[in-house]
């Protein structure tokens, strides 16, 4: 067994979940122990993995598997050297794969020492999987070699001549040959054909790289003993040369960066690149480069030692080789275990190779040690994090050869998956043979039953385990924060708290988030459901790049409940063109936006707050003001660069968010621009609850509404009484803030509600408070029960604005109620000195709203009520009906 001791919890941390490692299936049992499959970035070809495997008859076949389904057998691919007797299993030596056709070989043993290598292709079919060539008889050496020992990338843009492949063969000793094959038999030739009498390596002559149309290798001089740099387009070959016209010769291959192969030329002394068609001097350098690596084929980072010393120095190139930068000079002897997007991992290596440490080194320098040094068998960056099947080099035997996950400046164990032990694996599931499909990381590893393949799940789930802070690592089932190339889940039942800057890649939220502080940045697309809300507070949510997404809905929306804003990029005719969605809206309501620019990319911003911006309209009984003829939202909305778009907005907002004597039908969409709005053209407003409304040719940004003509003036109505003053003789008294640019007021009468007529005209005062009265005879309207009244503001320019209505009863009857049908508001005049109540019932006969009723004025919101017929009754004191009637809901 494994030892297990206190000190290993101390030293290592906490294990991540084993949530995050989980077991896809189990392969075949085997007669005789072989390591059967090899898995490599080459077996993954049209998303699927492919792999070789023996039955226990020692039959081989061609399986592929496509995410965590079962493996599907393809064909059989035995060779039977006896004739029908005695099959020996075949395995596979190497992958290659191009644009249309999966190549790989083959090797069985025929008898003693003598191998069968064989070239075979696949297009994932049975039909499609057949043996292009082979070599019998030959020793261990391998004869037909597909992919180069020296290459540090696989694209497959790398490897694809027309759908086919460049690949070396060595048939008998002595020959060294460049073949072609477009994957058929007839297609497979040679290219160039080399004697070498005197038994180089094959390593000596191979393909390296394709750069441009051309394959670029390697081929042995006989009379100069050099490596001679070449290359061919599959038709034609020719010694590569320099602008000079000098025969290229390569003392040690760098590797490819970008468009271009590096290499030594003559020693330690000049930097050669080529782009598949001349060689060019880089620099010169008394250096010798001792190591290298390329990290997506961006980063490339390598040693280089002073002549006779232990002094390295470690270099990180981007784009060029010439623009190399020095990060780290280090005394020891060093080299390079693996790279990530962060830096580069370097091990030490003293006395004289029996003690090694690891050191971990960022772009710009900073070195730490790692403290749980690992010895790896493989390494495999996913998702922004590297992870390696590897055993500490301090204890080997403490833990065995487990699945890892460097984490600088340590290394934690993702998970123990074999506990036990079994011949010839040192108390270890060993696992290797790392590769990516659909996102997701697959590994293989061994147990006691046999051989696995595993998956690590791709998300970072939040579990909450010490509390509800994002930035607290062990509040996700991996044990760390997410970065912005992970995943992200927040289940149901939590309430994350942000408190720093943030990151995901793709998210799915279905309880609530608070950001307190910092930014929550998604690279992915993000979904929220299970009415949850994102609230902003004072910061941002931003969408990076091109095309990450942010769906929401009517209940599960971001809340933008002070200055911070939903803030998306690259929204343009080159970016994310046509209609972009903000699912933004205030603690109450959803109330989104839509933006298609037409113009330069830009970034967006947009928040949502309650009332209208720089105006209301009147005074409720208490003091309370309001807004009128709008609807009650402001979206601020602006773009990075100012000038750079052409917009075509649509806000949104349901019938709840409407404000009284809002029309849909006069709709503006208002900008609010140069001190006032700009109300745009006139409109009706689109859809059923909830409603849209656009305007097109934004060119500027600042808050913007939704209006009727009436609703945006200046002036404010503070409030406006009529009542009977004497028997023939009604007194009117407004009173008004905020008056700009008014012309006069209209007194506009009424004796049905419905059609007013003008009877006075008073001049507006414009001051910024004011007091308007007014007397009208009415002793020639004896005849009529009601007169109704109000009052019409006249701006200079000719718009208008009302105020609410206000009804006198000519009979003295002491409580009003009006109108008969209403939308938003009802209004009941209590013209008594008590106070009352009223009782608004539904055809069911319950009663669906109760509200005091004060002396004066009483305007009560009916906005919520669904549309039908209700029954009024208004109650005194004595709980005598003072009058009742009913009232119909649009």
């Amino acid at each position: 067994m494994k030892k297990f001791c206190l000190f290993l919890v101390l030293a290592l941390g906490a294990t991540i979940s084993k949530s995050q490692v989980a077991e896809v299936f189990s392969f075949p049992t085997f007669t005789s122990p072989q390591d059967y499959t090899i898995v490599t970035p080459d077996n993954l070809f049209n998303n699927k993995y492919y792999y070789l495997a023996n039955d226990n008859s020692k039959r081989t076949y061609l399986y592929y598997i496509e995410d965590e389904n079962l493996p599907v057998q393809v064909a059989e691919v035995s060779f039977n050297p006896a004739g029908g007797t005695g099959l020996t299993a075949a395995i596979v030596t190497e992958f290659k794969a191009t644009e249309t056709l999966l190549y790989f070989v083959t090797r069985t043993l025929q008898s003693g020492s003598t191998f069968q290598y064989e070239l075979w292709r696949t297009d994932g079919t049975a039909a499609g999987t057949f043996r292009l060539m082979y070599y019998g008889g030959a020793s261990t050496a391998v004869p037909i070699r597909i992919n180069s020992t020296l290459k540090k990338t696989n694209a497959i843009s790398d490897n694809s001549l027309s759908g086919g492949i460049l690949f070396v063969v060595s048939a008998t000793a002595g020959t060294r040959s460049i073949w072609k094959t477009d994957g058929t038999v007839t297609g497979t030739e040679v290219v160039k054909n080399i004697i070498t009498t005197n038994g180089n390596s094959y390593n000596q002559n191979q393909v390296i790289e394709k750069i441009g149309s051309n394959f670029v290798f390697t081929l042995y001089n006989e009379t100069t003993f050099q490596l001679e740099l070449w290359k061919t387009d599959g038709i034609t070959s020719s010694n590569l040369t320099d602008g000079v016209g000098a025969v290229q010769t390569v003392s040690k291959y760098i590797g490819k960066l970008g468009n271009k192969i590096y290499y030594y030329r003559g020693g330690p002394t000049s930097v050669y690149s080529t782009d598949g068609i001349i060689a060019t001097k880089e620099f010169d350098t008394p250096e010798v480069i001792t190591d290298a690596f390329i990290h997506n084929n961006t980063d490339y980072y390598y040693l280089s030692q002073t002549v006779a010393t232990e002094n390295f120095k470690l270099y990180h190139v981007t784009g060029d080789i010439s623009n190399k930068v020095l990060i780290a000079s280090v005394t020891g002897i060093y080299t390079i275990d693996y790279a990530n997007s962060e830096g580069v991992i370097l091990k030490k290596s003293e006395s004289f190779g029996t003690v090694f440490r690891q050191f971990f080194v960022t772009k710009t320098g900073v070195v730490t040690e790692n403290t749980n040094p690992l010895k790896p068998t493989e390494f495999h960056n996913y998702n922004g994090d590297t992870y390696a099947g590897a055993e500490l080099y301090t204890d080997p035997t403490l833990i065995g050869k487990e699945i890892w996950k460097y984490n600088a400046p340590t290394s934690v164990l993702v998970q123990d998956i074999y506990t036990g032990s079994f011949a010839g694996l040192a108390n270890s599931s060993t696992p290797k043979y790392f590769f990516q499909q659909n996102q997701n990381l697959y590994f293989v590893a061994n147990v006691s039953s046999g051989r696995k393949l595993y998956t690590i799940r791709r998300d970072f789930t939040f579990t909450g385990n010490t509390n509800s802070l994002w930035n607290v690592p062990s509040n996700w089932n991996t044990s760390s924060i997410p970065a912005q190339t992970n995943n992200v889940i927040i289940p149901a039942g939590f309430t994350p708290e942000i408190t720093t800057n943030s990151f995901a890649k793709n998210i799915s939220v279905a309880s609530p988030v608070n950001i307190t502080s910092g930014n929550l940045d998604i690279y992915g697309n993000a979904t929220l459901s299970n009415d949850a809300k994102i609230t902003l507070n004072t910061n941002n949510l931003n969408l990076k790049g091109t095309s990450s997404t942010l769906t929401g809905n009517e209940t599960s929306y971001i809340v933008t409940n002070g200055t911070g804003s939903l803030q998306i990029e690259n929204i343009g005719a080159s970016g994310r063109s046509g209609e972009v969605i903000f699912p933004i809206g205030t603690s109450a309501n959803y109330a989104p936006a839509y933006i298609t620019n037409t113009g330069i990319n830009d970034v967006f911003n947009a928040r949502v707050v309650e009332n209208l911006y720089n105006t209301y309209s009147g005074e409720m009984p208490g003091g309370t003001q309001y807004t009128t003829g709008a609807v009650g939202n402001t979206w601020f909305i602006n773009e990075g660069v100012a000038g750079n778009s052409n917009v075509e907005l649509k806000l949104q907002w349901n019938q709840s968010q409407e404000l009284p004597s809002f029309n849909r039908i006069q709709t503006h969409l208002g900008h609010f621009t140069g001190g006032s709005w700009n109300l745009g053209t006139v409109g009706a407003a689109s859809g059923s609850n909830p409603y849209t409304f656009s305007r097109t040719g934004i060119t500027s940004f600042s808050p913007f509404g939704i209006m009727n003509n009436n609703g945006i003036l200046p002036l404010n109505f503070l409030s406006f009484s009529a009542k009977k003053c004497n028997s023939s003789n009604v007194c009117l008294i407004w009173k008004t803030a905020n008056e700009q640019n008014v012309s006069h007021f209209e007194i506009e009468r009424s004796t049905d509600g419905i059609n007013f007529t003008t009877i006075t005209i008073k001049n507006a005062n414009n001051e910024p408070r004011n007091t308007y009265t007014d007397i009208d005879d009415i002793s020639t309207l004896q005849n009529s029960k009601k007169i109704y009244y109000r009052i019409k503001e006249v701006d200079n320019d000719g718009r208008s604005k009302q105020s609410n209505i206000n009804l006198v009863q000519v009979d003295n009857k002491s409580v009003l109620v009006y109108p008969t049908f209403v939308s938003s508001l009802l209004t009941v005049q209590n013209n008594s000195n008590v106070i009352m109540q009223l009782q608004l019932i539904g055809i069911d006969g319950r009663i669906v709203l109760q509200q005091v009723i004060a002396e004066g004025t009483n305007l009560i919101s009916t906005g919520k009520l669904p549309a039908g017929i209700y029954m009024y009754c208004i109650v005194g004191a004595d709980k005598i009906v003072e009058t009742s009637g009913k009232i119909s809901k649009q």
